[in-house]
């Protein structure tokens, strides 16, 4: 059983800086009923402080490159914390789960590592739509263009921190019109950022917006130096499994499984 509200996950990429969450706001409790074994509520948490209260209540390393600003307030409840983290995210990015080896040791949950990939943001004006049609959640682009907003985010992309360049760059995913030269560059730019950061979000940005002519990009984040950039070029990839079988001997795990799990899943696509 999975509950949550779309609509109560407002991830406003253009807030500058909020208060830290009190402790008692961000719940998370684990019950003997299969079907509803983890429970979590927060109220005006930010995304950063929920999934670290996860990972130090369950010992369960959760990863991420970058996350949505923004306050969360939601209920969420599953017989798994991949469903709960899944439920909190709003499927608005894609969760890639480590399993616990089989042994006879018992785990509180199957999860042994989490990583938080291909991030999209959404923004709080489209808010009442998507809850009038549930279906639009899973848009990546706006059909409609925030033209103050992404001057906005076009000028922090040239900002001197890591983090705020790789939250602009994230956040150009839902913003302006399909085709836009100007964010199109800027993306082309971030790809070699000196910040793995920026980098991992920017080629998961361009994949999203450009598809498959982000092909020659996607094939040279295969080989960056940093394995997260590399693990965020893997999730850019869509249907293209020449692409896929190049990760699937790459020296990180991470991304071998995902390359492979991928590749699964075409195939069992294929008639």
């Amino acid at each position: 059983m999975l509950r949550t509200s779309i609509c109560s996950l407002l991830f406003a990429a253009n807030v500058s800086a909020y208060p830290l969450a009190n402790a008692n706001l961000i719940k998370l409790i684990h019950t003997a009923d299969t079907e509803t074994r983890w429970q979590l509520e927060t109220k005006q948490a930010q995304l950063a402080e929920i999934l670290a209260h996860i990972s130090t209540q369950t010992g369960i390393a959760i990863h991420y490159t970058v996350l949505p600003e923004g306050l969360v307030t939601a209920t969420c409840v599953g017989a798994t914390l991949k469903q709960v983290v899944e439920c909190v995210l709003a499927r608005k990015a894609n969760l890639i789960v480590r399993l616990h080896p089989q042994t006879d040791q018992p785990y509180a949950d199957p999860a042994a590592e989490m990583w938080v990939l291909g991030v999209r943001y959404v923004a709080a004006t489209a808010c009442a739509d998507v809850a009038k049609e549930p279906e639009k959640a899973n848009l990546i682009q706006a059909e409609t263009s925030d033209a103050p907003l992404l001057d906005e985010l076009l000028s922090q992309t040239q900002s001197q921190d890591a983090n705020t360049r790789a939250n602009a760059i994230g956040a150009l995913l839902s913003v302006g019109k399909a085709g836009d030269e100007r964010i199109k560059n800027v993306l082309l730019a971030a790809l070699t950022d000196p910040e793995a950061i920026v980098r991992a979000q920017a080629i998961s940005s361009f994949a999203r917006r450009e598809g498959e002519a982000a092909t020659a990009a996607l094939q040279n984040a295969l080989h960056d130096s940093d394995a997260g950039v590399r693990l965020m070029a893997v999730d850019g990839i869509g249907t293209d499994a020449d692409l896929l079988r190049q990760a699937i001997d790459d020296e990180d795990a991470t991304v071998r499984q995902l390359a492979l799990s991928k590749l699964a899943a075409l195939k069992n696509k294929s008639p």
